[in-house]
């Protein structure tokens, strides 16, 4: 199991993960405004919490050194494209849900946001 979360593949396997959860959120809803909406939530909650690991990592280590804040460093760059792969998801939700249902689109957001 090892092998299977180092570099790349680790990148491959939250990907995949990542494209299958965003899969059966847009086959799960009802309408697909509403998978739009489950696959912007969903996936900003991965997004949270990958970067959060990511910007952890440094920290943990020096609180714990060589226990798992030495893995997350090791592994700090496939989880940063992990986090870029989950907020690419993101951003294909909220622009399917802009040009779905503009209206509630402009709803939800405003000129600041």
């Amino acid at each position: 199991m090892e092998r299977m979360t180092t570099g790349w593949r680790l990148v491959v396997l939250n990907g995949l993960l990542l494209s299958v959860m965003v899969g059966g959120l847009a086959v799960t809803a009802s309408t697909d405004v509403e998978a739009a909406r489950l696959v912007i939530r969903w996936t900003a909650r991965t997004s949270f919490v990958l970067f959060l690991l990511v910007f952890a990592a440094s920290a943990l280590a020096r609180l714990a050194p060589g226990g798992r804040g030495a893995l997350l460093i090791r592994r700090r760059r496939a989880l940063g494209l992990s986090f870029a792969i989950s907020h690419g998801w993101h951003l294909v939700g909220i622009l399917t849900l802009a040009r779905l249902d503009p209206e509630l689109f402009g709803q939800l957001t405003n000129i600041v946001t």
